[in-house]
């Protein structure tokens, strides 16, 4: 292989918008690491909305499919051609995983705009 030819990655195993009961496991890694950028932003930069945005992203992932979910577009599109799929696992434990997100990034903007900015910074942390 020469050195300016574009790597390119073995074809995915697992079709990431039809095959929902598997997924990436680099790509629930992603997922995760993007909702765990953004709530700690949303701490150091006291601005809830962050929060409440990404609980609404979440909500939008798990209840309308990874479409949907601005992670898994990135992911999938982007990330995923260009280093290939990693190993599959099942898509339940990151589902149950944003399922919670919603909740506590949810209740956390909540809290802080009902007065309860300590509260809500606390969950969001």
């Amino acid at each position: 292989m020469r050195h300016n030819e574009p790597v390119t990655a073995r074809p995915a195993s697992a079709e990431p918008w039809r095959d929902t009961d598997v997924i990436d496991q680099r790509a629930a890694r992603f997922g995760q690491g993007f909702t765990g950028l953004v709530a700690p932003a949303g701490v150091l930069l006291g601005w809830p909305l962050l929060w409440a945005l990404m609980s609404l992203q979440l909500l939008a992932g798990v209840t309308l499919g990874r479409r949907t979910c601005l992670p898994c577009l990135l992911y999938f599109g982007l990330v995923q051609p260009r280093f290939g799929e990693g190993p599959l696992e099942n898509a339940r434990p990151p589902r149950l995983a944003n399922k919670i997100g919603v909740v506590v990034l949810g209740s956390s903007a909540a809290a802080w705009w009902l007065g309860a900015e300590g509260v809500g910074t606390g969950l969001a942390a």
